[in-house]
């Protein structure tokens, strides 16, 4: 019996995500050497000798339905034809559920990954997604989850706490460093990540332009793009223009990662003030390089910045609290100075957690589990 062991597992995974987050989340697997095979269905193709892409064709990825069903028979088709031990979701919404159908039809298990809150406010929208929710939930082998409120709230919602795991991304601090002594600081507030409705930038917009009734020459940049059509975009632009911050603010679109960072070096804060996030890496990224952090509430942000140590803490969706962050962190250096340092320690305190090592062993511990239930059938 003992030759019949296996000791390698086939991984099938589902993502949606730019390359160099799909690399911070995959190679802990593509590294591990209890995995022999990756198949990652996408929509774009993907580059790694042990992953082979399956997208739909460029014509196909134009429409979201076309694009979404070739996915989801492309998951059922490899279910049926290749040695598949697991399904990976990245994100419930409509990863995991393609993994949780694909599960349930060829008794495969499955490893939800949970990446934000917005995932769970998609299924409280009603009854029936209610009902999925805690099917896929119920169902799947593990769950990985972004930080330890999610983690709390699952097991305190009866999810077994030995299927829960807390999946970071692979963070490069040297990749982000701190700036240079001497720095002209010619930016307030830097802004990073993608321009979506659950992101709430007209938050922002609203509290920048609060600030500038007392500091006139008030600079702020937003940096990133949509994912799905411009129709938030040019709602902002028009906000901006009402709220009188067309000298004020101003939309970069995607940068390189190079490029961030030098508007990170430049500015005095990095503020966020979406209402549906998971643990955002753009937060990681400001804090990294030295910013003190303005940030709601939310999900799993609180579990990395720490109020008055690291970060100012606002209620989801508060204006005028946002906008006193702002006002603080601009009128008082002792703290600015303190939250700095604060921010700069997270590269001490977080090293190994956010490493490919640190990480690794994370996985490693989900992938003997998998093996384990293998060699047990």
């Amino acid at each position: 019996m003992a030759d019949k062991q296996r000791s390698t597992v086939n991984l099938l995974c589902v993502s949606w995500l730019p390359d160099y987050k799909v690399t911070g989340k995959i190679q802990p697997l593509i590294d591990s050497p209890r995995v022999e095979k990756i198949y990652l269905v996408r929509r774009e193709p993907y580059a790694n000798d042990k992953v082979t892409t399956y997208s739909p064709p460029a014509w196909m990825r134009k429409s979201l339905l076309l694009s979404e069903s070739y996915r989801l028979l492309m998951v059922l088709f490899l279910c049926a034809t290749k040695r598949i031990d697991a399904i990976i979701g990245y994100g419930m919404v409509l990863h995991g559920l393609f993994g949780h159908i694909g599960g349930r039809l060829f008794r495969k298990p499955v490893i939800q990954l949970i990446l934000g809150k917005v995932e769970f406010d998609f299924f409280e929208k009603s009854d029936f997604r209610r009902r999925i929710l805690k099917s896929m939930l119920d169902r799947a082998f593990a769950i990985g989850v972004r930080g330890e409120n999610t983690y709390e709230m699952l097991a305190d919602q009866g999810v077994p706490k030995e299927r829960l795991f807390i999946a970071h991304n692979v963070f490069d601090f040297s990749k982000f460093p701190v700036p240079p002594e001497g720095t002209k600081k010619d930016i307030d507030v830097v802004n990073v990540g993608r321009i979506e409705p659950w992101r709430r930038l007209d938050v922002l917009l609203r509290s920048l332009a609060v600030v500038k009734k007392k500091h006139a020459n008030l600079r702020a940049v937003i940096i990133g793009g949509g994912w799905t059509g411009d129709r938030e975009y040019n709602r902002l632009l028009i906000l901006k223009s009402t709220l009188g911050l067309d000298d004020n603010v101003e939309f970069l679109g995607t940068l390189p990662r190079e490029e961030v960072t030098g508007y990170h070096h430049r500015a005095r804060m990095f503020m966020m003030t979406s209402e549906a996030d998971g643990l955002p890496m753009a937060m990681i990224e400001g804090l990294a390089t030295g910013l003190p952090c303005v940030v709601p509430e939310d999900a799993d942000i609180t579990t990395v910045a720490k109020h008055d140590e690291n970060a100012l803490i606002v209620q989801v969706g508060d204006v005028d609290g946002f906008a006193n962050a702002i006002f603080r962190l601009l009128d008082d250096p002792e703290l600015y100075g303190r939250l700095s340092d604060g921010a700069r320690q997270l590269r001490i305190d977080k090293a190994h957690e956010y490493s490919l090592a640190g990480i690794s062993e994370v996985w490693d511990g989900v992938l003997v589990m998998l093996l384990d239930k293998i060699n047990r059938r």
